[in-house]
């Protein structure tokens, strides 16, 4: 069982699988707005497919959980609802691509709420060593905060504490 007072690992990039989705869906519209370059990178992103192989490398002393529908928000609030724990996470370390930046601004979406399937949350009980075997292996990772015992879930930035919410809608849900 994992207790509280764990760092969390953030491996990959947040909102690839949504941003991919509106290019591909809306490749005509941006054309018009963002070079082809931009474009063509969302539309190559790669999810990481399955937790199995993070298994394999991080063992059971970690738990994962993928951050999937509702961006890394719903993501970070329902690995805390199933751990039974409070989570404090930095936004300046949630890792975000440019060219996601670009594609939420065109659509005016909050990037921290759209579809991050294949990305994943690791609770451990050191994150630099997780990064570390992470990064031996291939992946891109980063602590991003740790779990607590208290209840509140939330998001710092620059001094300023965003609460996180139970019922977080997928950005994408707006377009489809």
């Amino acid at each position: 069982m994992i207790r509280p007072d764990k760092d969390i690992v953030l491996t990959g990039w947040i909102a690839g699988e949504g941003t991919r989705i509106l290019a591909e869906k809306y490749e005509e519209e941006l054309k018009n707005k963002l070079p082809r370059s931009i474009i063509n990178r969302v539309k190559n992103v790669e999810c990481l497919e399955g937790s199995e192989r993070l298994k394999d490398i991080l063992g059971e002393d970690c738990l994962l959980y993928e951050a999937g529908e509702g961006g890394i928000f719903a993501g970070l609030w329902n690995m805390a609802e199933t751990l039974d724990t409070g989570v404090v996470a930095e936004l300046s370390c949630l890792r975000l691509r440019q060219e996601t930046i670009e594609v939420c601004e065109f659509f005016d979406i909050n990037p921290y709420m759209l579809c991050t399937k294949g990305t994943f949350l690791i609770v451990a009980e050191n994150g630099n060593h997780v990064v570390r075997l992470l990064a031996e292996n291939g992946y891109e990772a980063e602590v991003i905060g740790y779990t607590h015992s208290g209840a509140d879930r939330v998001v710092l930035n620059d001094g300023e504490t965003r609460f996180l919410e139970s019922r977080i809608k997928d950005e994408l849900e707006k377009f489809i």
